[in-house]
């Protein structure tokens, strides 16, 4: 019996979660989304600032908590082409990575009170701080779309806040924002109402 009320109740929270997001068809979570994007960031600095030009790298990166998702990725691809990598801020490091942002942020989405746009941005840049590498390396990358009010707390991570942002509040529509003046009259003439009759009995 118990089985069968667990199955039930699974069966249940898919079927709304499936029909929540079904407008969406598939939705990403934020924190697969900032993956990616440290994976083609890391991808981009790696090419363009470390292969052909290292065979040991030692760097440091800016100590925002979603940074670390790209420090993953960057060490990986140093790994991977059997680049020795490491952070020792004793010594001085070949490549200084500097994330000014890694966030997500929601916004209304025109006239639809029941959608968010949702831009996840990286921007940053990396340096070098000797001979072999001094220059300037910056990059910004996004991803946008549109989402459903109603998923926010299923595309975020409570326990990763990196992938929480304020949500903004509903925007009235056209047809709210011209009844407001004849709702907030009509009740201040029925409260007027209502005091000459008190008073009168």
């Amino acid at each position: 019996m118990l089985r069968l009320l667990s199955f039930i109740k699974i069966f249940i929270l898919f079927f709304t979660i499936n029909y929540t997001f079904s407008k969406d068809i598939i939705i990403s979570k934020n924190y697969d989304i900032m993956e990616i994007l440290a994976y083609n960031f890391s991808d981009s600095l790696f090419n363009n600032c470390v292969i052909n030009k290292y065979d040991t790298v030692n760097f440091n990166i800016s100590k925002i908590k979603s940074a670390q998702l790209v420090e993953r990725a960057f060490t990986n691809f140093c790994i991977d082409n059997d680049i020795f990598v490491f952070n020792d801020t004793n010594n001085v490091a070949t490549h200084n990575i500097i994330i000014n942002r890694f966030d997500v942020n929601y916004s209304n989405f025109l006239n639809d009170s029941d959608s968010l746009v949702r831009i996840v941005k990286i921007s940053g840049y990396v340096s070098g701080n000797n001979a072999k590498y001094k220059n300037y390396y910056g990059l910004d990358l996004a991803y946008c779309d549109t989402i459903s009010r109603v998923a926010v707390p299923f595309i975020e991570n409570p326990a990763i806040d990196y992938t929480c942002s304020n949500v903004p509040q509903e925007e009235k529509t056209f047809f709210q924002k011209a009844v407001e003046p004849f709702i907030l009259i009509s009740s201040a003439i029925i409260s007027v109402l209502i005091l000459f009759s008190v008073r009168s009995n």
